[in-house]
């Protein structure tokens, strides 16, 4: 037995979270696909916990190397939702084959270049998709070409709702980050405008939202023209 299945009862999967430790903010369709990726295949090899330990050990050293680099700014958002890394790549792949490197290069796209999963998260989480049946590798000159396996586009096409909630979580989490980056003093002029607009509610007319909306577009003006920083 794993020394860490003693308090969790499972060793943690590819995206470093155990399947058995607290979900929240998680819909039980979400929960269903995770399950269904759990069920998919045959029981973990040898190689398989070997592969999951040196995985827990990388993404460990991650999360602790995130915390230290918080500083005094406000805590860090959630970057992935349990079991949303591999949805995610399923739903890219399900649009067409793709190599490692690429698929990391697009989550890090829809995460507005916030943040992006290591090599170390992806390629085990690939792996055991493919262990699942659900995705294909092979040789494309120097690197690997992924792919959905008809089992996996099946997987896909009935989870297409997780699937969607999975980018949609993708989605908040990325608008989370930005904010997150932003200065404190911008915001709490954020937090500013949002106050006065929701002050209106109930009581808007023709008049006072061409008016706000003036100003706002003034504003939107006058920040595109504030230097940027390197």
């Amino acid at each position: 037995m794993h020394p860490r299945s003693r308090h969790r009862g499972r060793i943690p999967d590819e995206d470093g979270l155990d399947r058995h430790a607290p979900r929240e903010g998680r819909g039980r369709r979400g929960r269903d696909a995770a399950a269904d990726l759990s069920d998919a295949g045959a029981p973990a090899s040898g190689a398989d916990e070997a592969r999951r330990e040196r995985h827990e050990r990388g993404e460990r050293h991650e999360r602790h190397g995130r915390r230290g680099e918080r500083g005094d700014g406000p805590r860090s958002p959630r970057r992935l939702a349990h079991g949303d890394l591999r949805l995610l790549l399923l739903g890219l792949l399900e649009a067409q084959p793709r190599h490692g490197y690429e698929l990391i290069q697009l989550i890090g796209e829809m995460f507005l270049g916030q943040y992006a999963p290591s090599a170390g998260a992806v390629y085990p989480a690939l792996a055991q998709l493919q262990d699942d049946g659900l995705v294909v590798s092979s040789e494309d000159g120097a690197r690997r070409l992924h792919a959905l396996t008809d089992a996996g586009r099946a997987f896909a096409q009935t989870h297409a709702e997780a699937l969607d909630h999975a980018r949609l979580r993708t989605e908040r989490s990325a608008r989370s980050l930005v904010k997150a980056g932003l200065p404190a003093p911008v915001r709490s002029g954020m937090s500013g405008v949002k106050r006065a607009l929701l002050a209106h509610h109930g009581h808007w007319t023709a008049e006072s939202g061409e008016a706000i909306a003036r100003i706002l577009q003034q504003a939107a003006a006058q920040i595109a023209q504030v230097p940027r920083g390197d």
